[in-house]
């Protein structure tokens, strides 16, 4: 149910630590 959003959190995190 969550995994779309705990896609974009990834995604969010890669970024931030990028």
């Amino acid at each position: 149910m969550g995994d779309h959003l705990w896609r974009i959190h990834f995604s969010w995190i890669c970024l931030f630590f990028s």
